[in-house]
């Protein structure tokens, strides 16, 4: 059995908030526990706690904010008064130790917190500059994610609009940054576990771009497409999630608009397509595996579903019956 924790990105009148769910062994999801939340975006788990942004918590205001709730949450509960990011859409969190980062996609720029027992601080807001090719989506800088790297020193954040990793230490000071090829427009990062290698889905370009790691540094590796050959919907299409399996032997991705799950072999920096399957519903925001590597599970936002795959033993999906639906689900995390 898993507990699952899910986010309905809707307003809280519509069901929008945090759910808590049980993972059976047959890949059922059922909810059990539910604090309404007005569009919460994306969360991470960090002392017994559950910190997550906010859309536009705060009346009259577009600006994003910062909450928690504690992981053990019930029925009833309520969650902490938001602080101010001084962001626009304030979307993907990481937190460590009493450091929180937040990026903020609409303002292309990064928040940076502090934990303070029971409190939040806004410590810091960096602000990125630049545009890229794609004048309807690179207009400006889009900062979409935060990542602290394996060895704690540094911070990176993966910003859509200006083709760049972006590297600061754990100040937001600037360290350094990685281009990447124009118009890729790269939305995530994740790092092997041995935290030599990176791996970055690109939302615009729809590939996984390889790098090897060292010290806040980036060399190029390769480049994998993540659409079939032929494919004339390219432009429509956008990676979104990706996440690495517990030994590190497959990553997992998912695009929108072909929605699909793929799933690559992974050998140091290299990757190998091994499987491309539908992932059961419209539009995949998000993805993740189950603790125990046997579940893989998604949240299929424009159809308001959660699809759940079993994983097999040599890293293949398989699709488990039914389907849990759900206004907008846009985040996963697995206890």
């Amino acid at each position: 059995m898993n507990d699952i924790i899910l986010f309905s990105s809707v307003t809280h009148s519509e069901g929008g908030g945090i759910y808590r769910a049980h993972l059976d062994n047959e890949g059922k999801l059922t909810p059990y526990t539910y604090v309404p939340a007005d569009q919460p975006q994306y969360g991470a788990v960090s002392g017994g706690r559950i910190f997550f942004t906010l859309r536009a918590p705060f009346p009259g205001s577009k600006l994003g904010g910062l909450s928690y709730l504690p992981l053990n949450f019930g029925n009833g509960d309520k969650i902490s008064a938001p602080i101010n990011l001084c962001g626009l859409i304030a979307c993907h969190i990481a937190v460590q130790d009493n450091d929180i980062y937040t990026a903020n996609y609409s303002s292309g720029s990064c928040s940076h917190a502090k934990i303070e027992g029971d409190s939040l601080r806004l410590v810091k807001v960096v602000s990125h500059n630049g545009k890229g090719p794609n004048a309807a989506r690179q207009e400006m800088a889009h900062t979409h994610h935060a990542l602290v790297t394996p060895d704690g020193r540094y911070v990176i954040f993966t910003d859509l609009g200006i083709d760049r990793l972006v590297v600061y230490d754990r100040s937001l000071n600037p360290v350094g940054e990685v281009t990447l090829a124009p118009g890729l427009g790269p939305r995530h990062t994740a790092f092997s576990n041995d935290g030599r290698y990176a791996f970055v889905i690109t939302e615009l370009g729809c590939t996984i771009e390889s790098f090897e790691y060292s010290d806040g540094s980036f060399t190029h590796i390769a480049s994998y497409d993540l659409l079939p050959a032929g494919y004339t919907e390219r432009d429509k299409s956008y990676g979104c999630a990706l996440r690495l399996s517990k030994d590190g032997s497959r990553l997992y991705v998912c695009t929108r608009y072909i929605d699909t799950v793929s799933v690559f072999e992974v050998d140091g920096g290299d990757l190998r397509e091994i499987q491309r399957i539908e992932c059961g519903g419209s539009w995949p925001r998000d993805i993740n595996l189950t603790l125990d590597g046997k579940f893989l599970i998604s949240a299929n936002q424009r159809e308001n579903t959660i699809t759940v795959f079993a994983i097999e033993n040599n890293g293949l999906i398989k699709r488990c019956p039914g389907e849990l639906i759900m206004k907008e689900p846009l985040n996963i995390i697995c206890l």
